[in-house]
């Protein structure tokens, strides 16, 4: 059951990246050819874009997590797994913890902030400023709940490197 709620998580995160760097591209394709062709410029595009742009960035971040196709020093975990098991399993678990302080406290700090900035409104469009930062504490949100997932449901993490079929 766990297994398939990290499935959706992952597939759902997915698609919403996906929809949104589409509508990006259509965006901005839609701003040049009125720029250059008809001298007409829509002011709300670049807020709107700015505003799809962080939220990309965001999912693909989450689901990087997900797949453990992040950045790491693979070089440290491995040669000390090479040379004791032990070691080895205690960095794994001593990463891990500090991984989920991190997701914690990124979400805490980013709710308090979207909090805070609420009653900040943009120029053009007049929508809160806070929903640029509210990408970070959903961002930790997913990643957390994977790792729950994951963790319940006895999913190894080892099981999406290398990313996942999507059929």
């Amino acid at each position: 059951m766990f297994a398939k709620l990290d499935s959706l998580l992952l597939r759902s995160t997915k698609v919403l990246g996906t929809v949104l760097l589409w509508s990006l591209a259509c965006l901005l394709f839609v701003q040049v050819v009125l720029r250059y062709l008809f001298q007409y410029s829509l002011m709300w595009i670049e807020e709107i874009s700015l505003l799809m742009l962080t939220w990309v960035v965001f999912m693909g971040v989450t689901i990087g997590f997900i797949q453990k196709q992040h950045m790491s020093l693979d070089i440290i975990t491995k040669d000390l797994l090479k040379n004791t098991h032990m070691v080895g399993k205690f960095l794994s678990v001593f990463i891990e913890c500090v991984v989920l302080l991190t997701l914690v406290i990124l979400f805490i700090q980013g709710a308090i902030v979207t909090k805070v900035q609420w009653a900040i409104i943009t120029n053009t469009l007049h929508f809160p400023v806070s929903l640029y930062v509210l990408a970070i504490p959903v961002s930790a949100l997913l990643v957390l709940l994977s790792k729950v997932f994951r963790f319940l449901g006895g999913v190894k993490g080892d099981d999406r490197e290398g990313g996942e079929s999507d059929e």
